[in-house]
């Protein structure tokens, strides 16, 4: 056998075989003579057959040691499982249970034993649950699962499980593991809750409202948006937004969705056109959203036909103070204070303001007409009352600038008073000049920072050619801390400079006196500069610019340099390697110039030896073809 990973083999004989053997170790020896060896022999077999009893013995306690080890770790492992473990028989008997089990049942773990696991099983998913135990034991040895609600003794709520159950080899027991799963029933009730809440406020909506994707394609809509078009839900299906618009109202569709992909949020208004062919003004509120896994839009249309109206009647009694207020760049706003029995100021009504208004704070007269501030502004004291109240109290204007949170602007705001308990207010939208002015400032800071650690010096100087500032390199290549650079201006003798052939640089040729003259940039001029306290001299190559303000004339004057030693060095070098090439170029074609004059006078010498004798072959040659000629034939 096998226990915690160690084998031991059976080698105790049985008792018939140990009696054999005793048997036939007897005859033996009555057969034999008895001699001395003879009775040794029979003396020291029973002390080895004890000695291996014994060795036996100690194995076998040993096994059974490991094996109760074993058994008490499984115990455990199986009692104290957070999950609760059943052996069920086919009509679900209860076999076995650990300790969470039981736990899950309210019982005790002896107690739950031979009582069927169904009485735990609510009544509605007993039916479930009795096919789930018929599918267990008669669907070979795959896994079955199902969820039911269970009860739990001790407890008024009942909780859902899900069990999971396989049979064993005998297909007479199965083990199932029970799970609470209430937690996520809950999740999925309350998930399927709200989804039927929104369901009902989809469709029973007061405003059309409409799904669709980035092409226009409609993929939703509730009953009032049929209502308000006079289309059928199946016609709308089948259309674009860009369908319900007017014609004249379709050429903008396009610039809107592209402003709705940049703000993920739009409003505005448009005209849509009913089944009829009668326009409909609406106000769209559009937003991104996900449907069903996809981008898509959702625009929520309101029929403000009756708003237009109201619009139209109230733009003709109010005339005068119209054609006032469309003349304003500013917001315009009237004010009634509304006090509590103490003389206090508590609260203002909005009484009346102009289209400026509107259009800043993006409200309608309909939400904002004879409200209290609590209310039109949704805050839970009305906006900056102390304030707005003063002048009832000094008789003098005043004026401020605020961020209001709500709708997340800056407004510069003048208040004014009005009549006996009333006051105005004319104010501008100032928050791009905040974010602007908030930009400006971090633009600043990136600049600054960047100036700071930019390889190349950096010095801006006045008109009057003075150091209006500098970075740190600037101040390591001069050789000047920035305190001594700040304020020297170009004719301060600390400057050394000297251009390409160690010559010092004329006053009128420093680079910023250069730009001062000319009013046109340096591009990369040379100059060598020697610093104080130090023998070396830094190259750098020079780059500069003026600034001019708006009558011309110059602001500031920009000068950047790098440091360019090495290079220079480098190039000094090479025109000495070229000098030192070009000597030994003119000594070699001198050396070559000899050597071809002794080649010449060689090759005269040689030539005029080999002529003498040939002209003698040659003569001889002639003398042979005329004594000759005829034989020669």
């Amino acid at each position: 056998m096998t226990i915690n990973g160690v084998s031991y083999e059976k080698t105790n004989p049985s008792k018939a075989e140990l009696r054999q053997q005793a048997e036939e170790k007897l005859s033996k020896l009555k057969k034999s003579p008895a001699t001395e060896a003879n009775s040794r022999r029979l003396v020291h077999e029973p002390q080895m057959h004890q000695i291996e009893l014994e060795m036996q013995n100690e194995e076998l306690i040993q096994a059974r040691l490991d094996a109760e080890a074993v058994h008490r770790q499984f115990t455990d492992l199986y009692d104290f499982a957070p999950i609760g473990y059943f052996t069920l028989t086919r009509d679900g008997t209860i076999q076995q249970v650990n300790l969470r089990g039981a736990d899950l049942l309210g019982v005790k773990m002896g107690k739950v034993l031979q009582h069927r696991f169904g009485l735990f099983v609510s009544p509605p998913s007993r039916s479930a649950f009795s096919t789930f135990l018929e599918k267990v034991f008669s669907a070979g040895v795959e896994n079955q699962t199902c969820e039911v609600e269970m009860l739990s003794r001790g407890k008024t709520e009942a909780f859902w499980a899900q069990i999971t159950a396989v049979p064993d080899d005998a297909h007479e027991t199965c083990h199932a593991m029970v799970t609470d799963i209430s937690e996520r029933k809950r999740a999925q009730e309350k998930l399927r809750e709200s989804e039927e809440k929104y369901r009902l406020i989809f469709e029973n909506a007061g405003d059309a409202i409409f799904i669709h994707d980035r092409q226009g394609l409609i993929l939703a809509t509730n009953p009032k948006a049929c209502e308000q078009l006079g289309y059928t839900h199946a016609e709308l299906m089948s259309m674009t937004v860009e369908q319900v618009d007017t014609p004249e109202e379709v050429q903008y569709a396009s610039a809107r969705i592209m402003r709705l992909m940049d703000q993920g949020y739009l409003v505005f208004e448009t005209i849509h056109q009913h089944k009829d062919g009668s326009p409909v003004p609406t106000e769209v509120s559009a937003r991104l959203i996900t449907w069903e896994g996809q981008p898509a839009i959702m625009s929520i249309c309101r029929d403000i036909t009756e708003r237009k109206h109201v619009d139209d009647a109230l733009r003709e009694s109010e005339e005068r103070m119209r054609s006032l207020y469309e003349n304003m760049a500013e917001g315009v706003a009237l004010h009634e204070v509304i006090f509590d029995e103490s003389g206090q100021p508590v609260n203002y009504r909005i009484l009346d303001f102009n289209l400026q208004y509107q259009k800043i704070l993006g409200v309608t007269r309909k939400d904002m007409i004879e409200k209290l501030a609590t209310d039109a502004y949704r805050t839970p004291e009305a906006p900056y009352l102390m304030e707005f109240t003063e002048p009832l109290r000094t008789g003098r204007g005043s004026h401020m600038e605020v961020y209001f949170p709500p709708m997340k602007k800056h407004f510069d705001i003048s208040i004014a008073p009005w009549g006996e308990k009333g006051f105005a207010t004319i104010f501008t939208d100032i928050t791009e000049r905040k974010q602007a002015e908030a930009s400006l400032r971090k633009s600043e800071e990136r600049y600054s920072s960047l100036l700071v650690n930019l390889e190349a010096g950096i010095v801006v100087h006045a008109p009057d050619t003075s150091i209006i500032m500098n970075n740190p390199r600037a101040s390591e290549l001069l050789g000047l801390s920035d305190e001594q650079m700040k304020g020297k201006e170009a004719i301060d003798p600390a400057w050394d400079f000297v251009d390409t052939e160690h010559t010092p640089l004329a006053l009128q040729d420093y680079p910023v006196n250069r730009l001062i003259t000319n009013r046109k940039p340096i591009l990369d001029q040379t100059l060598g500069i020697h610093r104080p306290n130090k023998s070396d001299i830094v190259w750098v190559r020079v780059n500069g610019f003026s600034i001019f303000d708006s009558t011309g004339d110059i602001s500031e004057i920009v000068i950047s340099f790098f440091d360019i030693t090495k290079r220079i060095q480098a190039e000094g070098d090479i025109r000495k390697l070229n000098a030192e090439l070009e000597q030994r170029v003119i000594e070699r074609t001198a050396q070559l110039e000899i050597t071809n004059k002794e080649l010449e006078a060689f090759s005269y010498s040689v030539s005029h030896d080999l002529r003498a004798p040939l002209r003698g072959i040659d003569g001889w040659s002639q003398a042979l073809l005329e004594d000759y000629r005829d034989k020669l034939r």
